[in-house]
């Protein structure tokens, strides 16, 4: 696929091709317009870089740099020709990874003790990836609308820290810091994520590990002994209520706690399976080997049935918003065909999945997402959410 096709979509559309070698990788590349020759800078193999042997031939029409390195990047090894292919090989990937390795860490048992770094860990990853971003010279580059917003708002916030109400120093700094952890992506992940191929990678170990750590929570519900985690969050394994608000009564009369995945917390499979629910689907629907395809509809059948048994009927209603968002991208691209099937294994997903959800969670599946048409969504979703937001800027933003 030319790097400049008209339509800049299809690179999920792209039929997967066979590792090239660098002869045939070079007799293969061609554009229209003049250039002089490419190569090829490999390792272990892979293509990972193109350069000009000298400058272009117009000076009028320059060869685009971002067209050699995006075709170059498409030559080197595809997706899921082996798993090995699929190993992390940059930072931005290992911090996909680290999203879900970190936090399992607490699924193993005596980690209670170690759960403050291990959840800091989690977000200090991302100040990682912003101080090598600052350090490589790399701000330079490509950078996201929203950027200036956002340092305003880290300025906004370093100022709150002189607010009289603020509880401590270092208790202000903390927060500040959180918050420079969770936007920071948006500063430093344009220099990772580059290329086609390595979108692509990035997106396929997303589904990888939140698929996993959906089918985790699956399990957790259908065999509770054995995948269950032996020692919950502090706030659930020292106060009866609260684990008794996140148990409910499934099948045969069986108490189920909604399940955490591979976390501590229970119903929080609840956010890997809304990735795992449609990004599964999205690739199910691309040109890849059958098994392939099928593993992540497995994936996003998972999801959805995560989202069904942890009870939380937000993430329910995010991942129906998310299916609707990419059909009407499909047809705004005229690709209705596309579109009918994505449509068509999204109705059959959702309800495969909330059939075999209620195998295990009995009637009380029903009775949980039946609220969701039971009442005037309005005043639902203000009891739920919408009070708290209304509280916030009508009574708390005035006050502080």
């Amino acid at each position: 696929m030319d790097s400049h096709t008209s339509d800049p979509y299809g690179w999920m559309d792209e039929p997967l091709r066979d590792r090239p070698t660098l002869a045939a990788a070079q007799a293969s590349y061609s554009l229209d317009w003049p250039v002089p020759p490419l190569r090829l800078a490999t390792d272990r193999g892979r293509v990972t870089e193109a350069y000009a042997a000298a400058p272009a031939i117009d000076a009028a029409r320059p060869v685009p740099s971002s067209a050699l390195l995006a075709d170059a990047a498409s030559l080197s090894s595809p997706l899921f020709t082996s798993a090995s292919s699929l190993w992390p090989a940059t930072f931005a990937e290992w911090f996909v990874v680290a999203q879900t390795a970190l936090p399992a860490l607490l699924f193993l048992p005596g980690s209670q003790a170690l759960r403050l770094p291990i959840r800091i860990g989690a977000y200090a990853i991302a100040l990682v990836g912003l101080l090598l971003w600052w350090l490589r010279g790399q701000t330079g580059g490509w950078r996201h609308p929203a950027t200036n917003w956002l340092r305003l708002c880290a300025l906004w916030l370093a100022l709150m820290l002189t607010h009289p109400l603020t509880n401590s120093l270092a208790g202000g700094i903390g927060q500040v810091v959180l918050y420079v952890a969770v936007f920071s992506g948006v500063l430093w992940a344009p220099a990772q994520v580059d290329r086609r191929q390595a979108l692509v990678r990035i997106l396929a170990l997303m589904l990888i590990c939140n698929g996993i750590n959906a089918m985790v929570g699956v399990l957790q519900v259908y065999d509770p002994d054995r995948w269950m985690p032996r020692e919950l969050s502090f706030a659930f394994s020292e106060n009866r209520n609260a684990l008794a608000a996140a148990t409910y009564v499934g099948a045969n009369g069986r108490a189920i706690v909604r399940p955490p995945g591979l976390f501590d917390t229970p119903g929080a499979v609840c956010g890997p399976g809304t990735v795992a629910a449609v990004l599964g689907l999205i690739f199910a629907l691309q040109p890849l080997v059958r098994w392939q395809r099928a593993l992540a509809l497995a994936f996003s059948a998972a999801g959805l049935a995560a989202i069904y048994l942890s009870h939380v009927r937000v993430n329910f209603v995010i991942t129906l918003g998310m299916m609707a968002v990419y059909a009407i991208l499909l047809t705004a691209q005229r690709r209705r065909r596309q579109m009918m099937t994505f449509a068509a294994l999204a109705a059959a997903v959702l309800v495969l999945a909330f059939l075999g959800s209620s195998l295990l969670g009995g009637e009380a599946i029903a009775n949980r997402f039946a609220t969701l048409f039971a009442e005037d969504p309005r005043s639902l979703y203000y009891q739920a959410r919408g009070q708290q937001l209304s509280i916030g800027f009508s009574e708390m933003a005035s006050r502080y």
